[in-house]
């Protein structure tokens, strides 16, 4: 199949880390020469950089990623069980352009159940190590130079946050990039939150944790310190403003080991994924999730220097000192900074970028 295909694509998914098959992925690909996305779960596999590596894909992903996952003639899932998250809803409308999608999952509940969605997969039920040490290339595949030109005009042309403007959350993101170190832990609760960092940060050799598919608020501070304790590297929490008030009393924990966690708080006044989710699917009705509609939010610095955790003004200050440290990212509450893109419940991958003129859409889905 990918001897013969012109659009070929490699996905992977969280089960490359649980398989402890980092490298072994990365080097696949490049063997084969074939372009990857990621789903959020193998975020961190690929430096940002790397010429065949074009982001994180799926109703919440980047623009270039979700064209590259709907025009590719032939795709390979390795270590994802392809969830809706993944796919968009119906499942049906994922990958239109693709004549065969293969899924390379150990689990045959994963790849049956795209029988009853209306999706023809084609399951393979092996180890993801096992099976890309079997599949590795005999001699370098010859390459797929029109395909990765196209890619890489569609990673220049539709950045993260193209649509947000100004000093935001996106530019922020992007400018910690080239702060953190390449050994640094991430450690990210849900929400708007994870989705800036999902769909702006460039990776350079950060591990990112998060509890995935789970969600829960409030993961964010106490995982972090759990991954300072399994680890000697410098931590970096990404939290917001909702996820935090649900577990602020860990500042004890951590004032009290004085563990080298950094917390970074996206502070939006309000649970700004559920106002997006109310604005989008609800007329804009906000019970309890704005300082609007009665939700009423502490002064987290006030809070963090009562623990006796430093307050920063500057995150170049924090990430220069030792222990741990609280920075604040305040965002203007006239400017709510939604997470875009983001895909509608029944929409696919590529119906998520309304700003797009209809006639750009038409002939990014022509390729």
């Amino acid at each position: 199949m990918f001897e013969t295909a012109k659009r070929p694509l490699i996905i992977y998914g969280a089960a490359i880390h649980g398989a402890g098959a980092e490298y072994l992925a990365v080097q696949f690909a490049r063997l084969h020469k074939i372009p990857v996305v990621c789903t959020w779960g193998a975020i961190d596999l690929f430096h940002h950089d790397d010429p065949l590596y074009f982001g994180g894909f799926g109703t919440h992903g980047v623009r270039y990623a979700n064209f590259a996952v709907q025009n590719a003639d032939v795709i390979l899932a390795i270590g994802s069980r392809l969830d809706t998250k993944a796919t968009g809803s119906p499942a049906k409308d994922f990958a239109p352009k693709a004549r065969s999608v293969f899924m390379v999952d150990i689990d045959p509940a994963e790849t049956g159940k795209f029988k009853r969605l209306g999706r023809e997969v084609i399951g393979i039920n092996k180890d993801v190590k096992a099976f890309m040490l079997n599949n590795l290339p005999a001699e370098r595949a010859a390459g797929y130079l029109d395909w990765l030109i196209r890619l890489n005009a569609w990673k220049l042309q539709y950045p993260p946050g193209m649509d947000a403007g100004g000093a935001n959350p996106y530019r922020f993101v992007e400018a910690l990039s080239g702060l953190l170190r390449a050994d640094d832990v991430i450690v990210s609760d849900t929400g708007n939150a994870l989705g800036y960092m999902m769909q702006a940060f460039k990776f350079s050799g950060q591990r990112f944790i998060h509890a995935w598919n789970n969600t829960p608020m409030g993961y964010g501070l106490p995982a972090a310190i759990g991954a300072s304790f399994a680890t000697d590297r410098r931590v970096i929490c990404v939290t917001g403003d909702g996820g935090l008030g649900v577990n602020v009393t860990e500042f004890a924990t951590l004032a009290r080991h004085q563990r080298n966690v950094k917390v970074i708080l996206f502070n939006n006044y309000g649970h700004q994924m559920c106002r997006q989710t109310q604005r989008t699917w609800l007329g804009g009705a906000y019970p309890s999730t704005s300082y609007e509609g009665g939700l009423a939010t502490p002064d987290f610095a006030a809070v963090a220097h009562a623990y006796g955790i430093p307050v920063h003004a500057r995150v170049e200050d924090m990430l220069c000192a030792l222990g741990p440290g609280f920075y604040e990212f305040k965002m203007p509450r006239e400017n709510e900074y939604q997470l875009s893109p983001q895909v509608q419940f029944g929409r696919a991958l590529d119906d998520a970028h309304p700003l797009l003129p209809p006639e750009e859409l038409e002939e990014i889905r022509n390729v």
